[in-house]
């Protein structure tokens, strides 16, 4: 189902202003002592869901990050609705964003292979100084 040119503006600007206001609510009400970084929202077929994806610093923090969210997601629709009269409220779904993490893993693999390189390299000049 493709959407024609405008309609497609129009919900990909509703959706990065989800996005925006679900960070807000999370940089004011959320825990701090993970980082929680709403990545993308996600616009059911029908209109009526918003999958709200989430990417949690440490990674362990995820799960209660996620519940939090699940458990304020009505207040979270409400404060939208409040903005958006215009459109009805959404029902808000959290998922961890997978894909999100897993390029923190390859970032942190290819840092970690770059410093074994430059410790590896460092021991071979040491060697060859003995």
């Amino acid at each position: 189902m493709s959407l024609e040119p405008r309609k497609a503006h129009i919900q990909t600007e509703y959706l990065e202003a989800m996005r925006s206001e679900i960070s807000h609510w999370v940089s004011q009400y959320a825990y701090h002592n993970s980082l929680i970084t709403i990545t993308k929202c996600v616009l059911s077929e029908h209109g009526g869901r918003i999958t709200v994806y989430v990417s949690v610093f440490p990674e362990h923090g995820m799960q209660g990050a996620l519940s939090l969210l699940s458990r304020h997601g009505k207040e979270i629709a409400d404060e939208i609705g409040k903005r958006y009269r215009h459109r009805r409220k959404p029902f808000l779904m959290f998922e961890a964003d997978v894909a999100s993490a897993t390029a923190n893993l390859i970032d942190a693999t290819t840092i970690a292979d770059a410093k074994i390189a430059e410790l590896r390299e460092a021991k071979k000049l040491a060697s060859e100084e003995e």
